[in-house]
């Protein structure tokens, strides 16, 4: 069976700037939208975040309020999955708000 990933994803989520560059350009080529996962303080206005655990520590990734939505189908693109805590902490901000997420990319 066939899927087409611009009939079943709304949103590409993208965690990290350097991953900026590859995010928005498939949201276009898909017709989908666009939302970053960033660090703490650096996203404007109103977000909701997750706690996750590193190797050496711990950290925190920051999603906007209101960017994706229940219902929604999204992609995660992260530039290396090392220990999964970027992972986890993405999948855990889109469960929260009850969004469907079916593909995981690194390049």
């Amino acid at each position: 069976m066939h899927m087409d990933v611009k009939q079943i994803h709304s949103f590409i989520l993208d965690a990290w700037a350097r991953g900026f560059i590859f995010g928005p350009s498939i949201a276009l080529a898909i017709g989908a939208k666009f939302a970053p996962l960033r660090k703490p303080k650096k996203l404007p206005g109103e977000v909701i975040s997750e706690k996750y655990v590193l190797e050496y520590g711990s950290d925190c990734l920051e999603m906007h309020v209101g960017a994706v939505t229940s219902g929604d189908r999204a992609i995660v693109v992260d530039d290396l999955i090392a220990t999964g805590g970027t992972f986890c902490a993405a999948m855990n901000l889109l469960g929260t708000l009850q969004t469907l997420f079916n593909w995981v990319g690194s390049y």
